[in-house]
């Protein structure tokens, strides 16, 4: 009895598993994940450059280079732009570091921190600033003051156990608390700087509270 011959299916297997069909389809995806990927490179680019000119302002204005404000009323608004599937936590956390790259671009973005590499302080800073700030780590709380006083740096970030080193700036109103991110890590900034833009965009706490500007 002869045996039949055995047919072949339409759907050729690949190395992988999946059907021609479902490769071509995947390669497809891919291909416009690459082209999506090239406009947003370029248009994070572009925000750059305008970031820089921004930056030129704020020079010539003696302007702050970190407003928190600002910083607050973009996370507000990327998060009113969001329809998903994107979390909003995860978006925030991809734009904290678009802002961080961006102040990189205006200026060197320096964050004061009372505690050592490693510290809650420390790491509360890096998450709130993201990878392009410069860390200046302060063992003591006193002179992590004197530093963001003496304009070392732009921000500071300090346990609450360590607030009162600040107490007698804050009281004559040349810092204040602009945030608290984290578990109890306390952001200040310099009160005597102009705040350009601060007023632009609506006013969320929701970003200072979770996490815990261009």
């Amino acid at each position: 009895m002869k045996r039949r011959p055995v047919r072949k299916s339409a759907h050729k297997s690949s190395a992988g598993g999946g059907s021609a069909t479902s490769d071509s389809r995947m390669e497809a995806l891919r291909r416009r994940i690459d082209a999506l990927d090239a406009e947003i490179v370029a248009l994070l680019n572009e925000r750059c450059r305008v970031a820089r000119q921004i930056g030129e302002i704020k020079r010539a204005n003696g302007g702050a280079l970190y407003v928190p404000e600002r910083e607050q009323a973009v996370l507000a608004r990327i998060r009113e732009l969001n329809r998903g599937p994107m979390d909003d936590r995860a978006l925030e956390a991809i734009y904290r570091e678009i802002m961080s790259a961006a102040l990189a671009v205006e200026g060197p973005l320096k964050i004061g921190v009372a505690g050592a590499p490693g510290s809650p302080a420390a790491e509360a800073a890096r998450n709130h600033f993201g990878a392009s700030a410069k860390l200046c780590y302060v063992d003591q709380p006193s002179k992590a003051v004197e530093g963001i006083r003496r304009r070392r740096w732009d921000a500071l970030c300090m346990t609450e156990p360590d607030l009162p080193a600040a107490c007698a700036d804050l009281q004559a109103g040349r810092l204040r608390v602009c945030a608290r991110v984290g578990k109890g890590i306390c952001i200040l900034v310099r009160n005597d700087a102009p705040q350009l833009g601060a007023e632009r965009g609506p006013i969320s706490g929701r970003g200072s509270a979770d996490k815990g500007t261009t």
